[in-house]
């Protein structure tokens, strides 16, 4: 039998750590509330919108649409949440880019899959504009 010494099993416990927080971070966002933290589905979650020094998170979980409002500043669940699903489309709004379904030019505002209007900055409206044809 080979024995390992302590720093292979050192290195192990590591990659382990580092493999288990990947995963965590990918499925979940930790939020805090009051002394505990709440890990929420990343799927779950519809869009996020900046209030002070809180952040509202809207979210449908078994069908229901909810609302929690947590602390941390919008910037920091901005970088906690994949770049890839999740998009700035507003000062104030980070969305889930799934949940898009009706960009209104007149209104400068995003139907949601939940019902929900998003304003759009003038910034960012250009995405929502860049395959319109010109006659």
């Amino acid at each position: 039998m080979r024995k390992t010494n302590k720093s292979e099993h050192i290195d192990e416990n590591s990659t382990n750590e580092v493999k288990s927080r990947t995963l965590i971070s990918s499925l979940f966002l930790p939020v805090f509330e009051r002394k505990t933290v709440k890990f929420i589905l990343i799927k779950n979650i519809m869009y996020l919108k900046a209030d002070h020094n809180y952040t509202s998170i809207c979210l449908i979980s078994k069908g229901v649409k909810q609302n929690m409002v947590v602390c941390g500043c919008l910037s920091h669940y901005e970088k906690c949440l994949p770049e890839n699903k999740f998009i700035r489309i507003h000062h104030s709004y980070l969305v889930k880019i799934d949940q898009f379904r009706v960009y209104s030019r007149s209104k400068n505002r995003i139907l949601l899959e939940c019902g929900d209007e998003i304003p759009v900055s003038r910034s960012m409206k250009d995405i929502f504009c860049h395959n319109e044809e010109t006659t």
